[in-house]
C-alpha cells in the first residue's frame, strides 16, 4: 500500500479495529507510527465523520459511519434465496400478501413481494421501494431497533422531507417505541385506508436487526385472523429466515 494521507487514515482504522477496548492517542501514534500532532488532527477528522469516537474515558473507538457502511453492504447484498423461501412460504399460510424490506444507507425499502397465486379473491400490492420511516410497519420495526440517536437523526429527516407536524413526530416515536416493547410492528390504516399489515424483524448476528418482513392485507381479514396469530408465524419464519442468511453470508465470504 502506497505512503499517503488515506493510507495514514487507513492505518488509524486498522489499529484502532483491533483494539477492542479503543486506544488513547499516545498508544495510537505508536500503533500508527505517527507524530503526537498528526494523530490528534487525524483522529479528529475522523471523528468528525462518524468513522472514530471519542469516548469518556479518552480512548478512540471505530464509530457509527462505519457500521453504517457495514450494515449497507450486507442489507444490499445478502438475501438471495432466504427470503424467497420464507415470503412463498408466509403467502402460502396467509394466502395474503408477504414482503421483505431492507435497511441501506439511511432508507428502509422494500425489495421483494410475493402476492397470493390464488385468484378468487383481491389482494394488496404493496409497491417495492423506499416507505415512510413514521408509518409502514416495516419502517418502524427496524427503526425500533436501532439506536435514539440514530432514530432521532432519521424521523428529522423525515420531517424535512415529509414536513410533519411536532404531534406527527410524537406519535412516531410512540409508536416506535411499542414497537420495540412488542417486539412486532402494525400499520392500521396510516397509509392507506381499509389496509393493514404487521411485520417482524429479522436479527442478523453480529449486525443486528436489517430487514424486516411482514404480511399486508385488507384490514379486515387480516384482524379476522388475529395480530398475535400472524405475529406468532412472522417470528418463526424471521428466526429460520436469519438461519439461513447467515449460511448464505458465511458462504460467500468462503469463496
Amino acid at each position: 500500500m502506497k505512503s499517503g494521507p488515506l493510507t495514514r487514515y487507513h492505518k488509524i482504522l486498522s489499529v484502532v479495529a483491533a483494539a477492542p477496548g479503543g486506544l488513547a492517542v499516545s498508544e495510537l501514534m505508536k500503533k500508527a507510527e505517527l507524530p503526537k500532532s498528526s494523530a490528534h488532527r487525524m483522529a479528529a477528522t475522523l471523528c468528525e465523520a462518524g468513522y472514530l469516537t471519542h469516548s469518556d474515558s479518552g480512548n478512540y473507538t471505530l464509530g457509527p459511519a462505519l457500521d453504517d457502511i457495514i450494515r449497507s453492504r450486507i442489507s444490499a447484498s445478502y438475501k438471495g434465496k432466504a427470503f424467497t423461501k420464507a415470503l412463498r412460504e408466509l403467502e402460502n399460510r396467509f394466502e395474503e400478501t408477504a414482503f421483505c424490506a431492507r435497511l441501506s444507507n439511511g432508507v428502509v425499502e422494500i425489495f421483494d413481494v410475493v402476492t397470493p397465486r390464488s385468484g378468487e379473491r383481491s389482494y394488496v400490492y404493496p409497491g417495492l421501494g423506499s416507505r415512510p420511516l413514521d408509518k409502514c410497519s416495516s419502517s418502524r420495526i427496524i427503526l425500533a431497533f436501532r439506536d435514539k440517536k440514530e432514530i432521532e437523526s432519521w424521523l428529522e429527516q423525515e420531517c424535512q422531507q415529509s414536513n410533519l407536524s411536532a404531534s406527527e413526530i410524537e406519535a412516531a416515536h410512540e409508536a416506535i417505541e411499542v414497537a420495540r416493547r412488542d417486539g412486532y410492528a402494525v400499520c392500521d390504516g396510516e397509509i392507506d385506508e381499509g389496509v393493514c399489515s404487521v411485520a417482524c424483524p429479522v436479527f442478523l448476528e453480529p449486525f443486528g436487526v436489517l430487514y424486516s418482513i411482514g404480511i399486508t392485507g385488507p384490514a379486515a381479514r387480516i384482524k379476522e385472523v388475529s395480530i398475535d396469530k400472524i405475529v406468532k408465524e412472522l417470528r418463526i419464519v424471521a428466526e429460520n429466515t436469519a438461519v439461513n442468511l447467515s449460511a448464505e453470508y458465511l458462504a460467500e465470504r468462503s469463496l
